[in-house]
């Protein structure tokens, strides 16, 4: 009996030491002043800080922290390592990303390392926290974005890329390679390294005061003046040519700079300035700089690969490119949602290529406008092609295949919560505006076939000449693709071409307002996104 109550004693202090193990600093830390303090603040739970800052990834710097067994990273007994000041330079240049050297804690890693501070322990605990934290946070950002897409896209889908951040943090260190480890994190595309340039240059701009404001009166090639002085001391600002020729007269050097405007605005290249035109010019340089940094903000949320053959429709420039392996095989002007009906910003893959497809009424249209019609012209379902369709015990209305359906002649289906798809239209005089939202959300294509092509380009039996036959026959015929083709749906306002002319529109759904407003953040995974609606696809 004694025996095993014996036992049962020695199990019971088995079984507390474990548990007094399982709390107690690991022992090569219990030694170690610095990692004691370490362990203490990250493990006493709650709001973790330091230097007067709330650390921006706690659980991440806790779990770095408990593989290297509390040891501090940034500093040994001789004192703080070069690696620390190579840190503190880079955040110092995270402005050129677009981000916020202070979301980083750049003012108290700076008072920290001061030479003429000297550090107590606790300073350099401190110290590791912000540093760590800095770089993991920073990491992050240049990874993954700092602000969630569906942050501000509800409906953002797309994977992007990711990094083992506390694993790349152990090994700069211990490598002594802080300072590549961070800039290696940057997206690695043209259009990042692109649109970092537009943004300094921008910012110098902007740092000194911009640009004149244009007179708001029309003007025309051959005026002269003062307010055509102040259209080409405007326009020089941004393009520098623009600044050769007669100063006062709106002569042909004038004139060719504000074609250049006028294209890398969205606005017809008439050469003169009308009201659309000044409106542009008179954007703020500040503006612009916002916009820059939202778009190198989108730029952070895509993956490495948008893969090797997609469509991708921009938003609101309203334009559409099929890429197949790296090279642009189609672009294509669009019509996307209007006020109240914006095209939702997704992805899904295309599925299914439909040849003369029928319109399935939506219930609003059909309330607000075509029972409407009907009922004042009793002939304007048998003139328009619409047909009820008795399903179980519903009713629906559909328009049957033809000129007057105004999903023309080919629909290209994505399978999405939406109800959002690209298609023909019957009325393509719209394609000829500068700003197109005109549709309840879905996306009208001008080249339509052409697309249908890309989009059946590797499915057997399938040639340009064949879609366009497709088109001729009658009744409505859905082909599958061989392999599902990504649809991106973007947004931005700035974007660098391969001239390196920088491409600015207007806000048209206030996104960019919304990115802004989570950038400005001290926690932008808070921020709340409106509901999209789902689209619906009409005439008008």
């Amino acid at each position: 009996m004694r025996s095993t109550n014996s036992r049962h004693v020695r199990l019971a202090l088995g079984a507390l030491l474990v548990a007094l193990a399982a709390t107690a600093p690991p022992l090569r830390a219990q030694g170690d002043t610095a990692a004691v303090l370490l362990h203490d603040r990250l493990e006493r739970g709650g709001r973790i800080s330091a230097g007067g800052e709330a650390l921006q990834a706690p659980d991440a710097v806790r779990g770095f922290y408990r593989d290297t067994g509390w040891r501090p990273g940034w500093s040994a007994p001789r004192g703080v390592l070069p690696a620390a000041a190579m840190l503190v330079a880079f955040i110092d240049q995270v402005a050129g990303d677009g981000l916020e050297p202070d979301d980083y804690h750049a003012r108290p890693l700076h008072r920290l390392l001061d030479p003429r501070r000297r550090l107590s322990l606790a300073d350099r605990a401190e110290l590791d926290l912000l540093l760590t934290d800095a770089f993991l946070a920073a990491g992050h950002d240049l990874v993954e974005g700092r602000v969630p897409p569906r942050a501000v896209h509800p409906g953002w889908s797309t994977a992007g890329r990711s990094a083992d951040l506390p694993a790349l943090l152990a090994q700069a260190l211990a490598r002594g390679q802080v300072a590549e480890a961070l800039p290696g994190l940057r997206p690695r595309t043209a259009q990042y390294a692109r649109l970092r340039q537009a943004l300094a240059r921008y910012r110098e701009i902007d740092a000194q005061g911009g640009w004149p404001t244009v007179p708001r009166r029309t003007l025309h090639p051959g005026d002269a003046g003062r307010e055509v002085a102040a259209l080409r001391a405007r326009l020089a600002a941004e393009d520098p040519p623009a600044a050769d020729g007669d100063t006062a007269r709106y002569d042909g050097v004038l004139v060719e700079a504000v074609r250049r405007f006028q294209r890398r605005s969205g606005i017809a290249d008439d050469g003169t300035v009308g009201p659309a035109t000044r409106d542009a010019l008179n954007v703020p340089a500040e503006r612009r700089v916002r916009q820059l940094r939202a778009s190198l903000e989108r730029e952070r949320w895509l993956p490495a690969s948008l893969g090797r053959r997609y469509v991708a429709v921009w938003i609101p420039a309203f334009e559409l490119e099929a890429v197949d392996g790296g090279r642009v095989a189609l672009e294509s002007r669009v019509i996307g949602g209007k006020g109240g009906w914006h095209t939702p910003i997704f992805s899904a893959p295309m599925r299914t290529v439909i040849f003369n497809p029928y319109w399935n009424i939506p219930p609003s249209i059909l309330a607000k406008e075509v029972l409407p019609r009907q009922r004042r012209d009793p002939s304007y379902f048998g003139r328009e092609g619409i047909e009820a369709v008795h399903d179980g015990g519903a009713v629906r209305y559909r328009q049957v295949p033809g000129p007057r359906n105004p999903l023309g002649a080919v629909k290209l289906v994505f399978p999405n919560p939406y109800n959002v798809y690209l298609h023909d239209t019957s009325s393509p005089s719209l394609f000829a505006r500068d700003e197109r939202a005109f549709s309840h959300g879905c996306v009208r294509v001008e080249k339509p076939l052409e697309l249908a092509a890309f989009a059946l380009g590797e499915t057997p039996g399938w040639s340009p000449e064949g879609v366009e036959a497709a088109t001729h026959r009658d009744g409505e015929r859905a082909v599958t693709l061989a392999e599902p083709i990504p649809v991106y749906v973007f947004y931005r306002t700035a974007w660098v071409d391969e001239q390196g002319a920088v491409h600015f529109r207007r806000d048209l759904y206030e996104l960019d307002a919304r990115l802004e407003r989570a950038l400005a953040s001290r926690s932008p995974a808070q921020a709340r996104p409106a509901r999209e609606k789902e689209a619906e696809d009409e005439p008008s």
